[in-house]
């Protein structure tokens, strides 16, 4: 199987290695549940490395959270993110939920990777 048959997403870096990662990817708003595919991955490094198959080329967004509890949700503390996240698209903290104009991506032959920075609320962005 080559590249043209995947989609890739990697993301990072973690603050901790603690909890797992959640990797939606999604084709449309709103930008929440487990949209089209998802994965839940362990951290064993600095970044993480989900691969989808059979996914037809198209406009995507994805949602990636490091889940640190273990729980299957983004925290919060107060009306900010206590666990990290980050979305396709972006490379900077954002505020509110994410929306799939901001984020979208186009997947086909030439771009099947992607890579999505960690945002911590209460660590300053490194970019």
């Amino acid at each position: 199987m080559n590249n043209a048959d995947k989609l890739t997403i990697t993301a990072g870096p973690f603050r901790s290695k603690t909890g797992q990662v959640l990797v939606v990817l999604h084709n449309q708003d709103p930008m929440t549940g487990p949209g089209v595919s998802y994965q839940v991955l362990e951290i064993t490094g600095d970044e993480i490395v989900a691969e989808f198959f059979n996914i037809p080329y198209g406009e995507y967004a994805a949602v990636v959270i490091h889940d640190e509890n273990r729980n299957q949700n983004l925290d919060f503390a107060g009306n900010r993110p206590s666990e990290g996240i980050g979305t396709s698209g972006r490379n900077k903290p954002f505020e509110g939920p994410p929306v799939f104009d901001a984020c979208k991506f186009r997947y086909g032959p030439e771009q099947n990777t992607v890579y999505i920075p960690l945002c911590y609320s209460d660590i300053p962005a490194m970019y």
